[in-house]
């Protein structure tokens, strides 16, 4: 096995407590958020001015994401830094975790602009954690996430079709103990995307 590389099941049972894994986190009966911020608003406002607009304003230039790629705008600090359905999966819970940071990062910073931080343990404590969301919700910390999930998907599939009894098992759960009609229903080259991807 190469460095890097994900471990693979050993045993139909492991294979099988991956995918029933994989069902209960993208499960999640949690509404999707989609606006979600990937710089706190409470950071950005450190960095926002007052003009001939209205309240605070940052220019933002999204290079990516925006219908209008590279085009600069003056938005508030609460409009910007955003990603739509950055989090797909428990979304809401990854924001309300946001929110609980952020709601103590202004004190935080302010004693972050003294030398009081270093006697401060809860605001260090914030400081600690803001970096570490920023860092886990960064562009790039979402496109390693990407590959390494597609990688895992595909190792998963690999798997599944190598095993025909262990697919035929996963078709009974996923379709509630119907029987599959015949080697056909299972067979991966006749459906080795549609039903396996339904699978997981």
């Amino acid at each position: 096995m190469s460095e890097g590389e994900p471990l693979r099941p050993q045993t139909e049972e492991e294979l099988r407590l991956r995918v029933d894994r994989s069902k209960e986190f993208v499960s999640s009966q949690e509404p999707l958020i989609h606006d979600q911020h990937v710089v706190s608003a409470v950071l950005l406002r450190e960095f926002a001015a007052a003009g001939a607009w209205q309240g605070l304003k940052v220019l933002e230039v999204d290079l990516k994401y925006h219908p209008k790629p590279g085009k600069p705008r003056y938005r508030s600090p609460r409009e910007a830094g955003k990603v739509t359905d950055f989090v797909l999966s428990a979304s809401d819970s990854a924001e309300r975790l946001w929110k609980n940071v952020e709601d103590n990062l202004p004190s935080a910073l302010r004693a972050a602009q003294t030398d009081q931080i270093l006697d401060d343990e809860r605001s260090l404590s914030v400081i600690r954690e803001a970096m570490a969301l920023h860092y886990v919700r960064s562009i790039q910390v979402w496109r390693v996430h990407q590959r390494s999930w597609n990688q895992a998907r595909n190792n998963v599939r690999s798997d599944l079709t190598a095993n025909p009894e262990t697919l035929r098992r996963v078709f009974i759960d996923r379709f509630g103990g119907i029987e599959p009609a015949g080697n056909e229903a299972i067979d991966p080259d006749r459906r080795p995307v549609q039903f396996i991807d339904r699978a997981l």
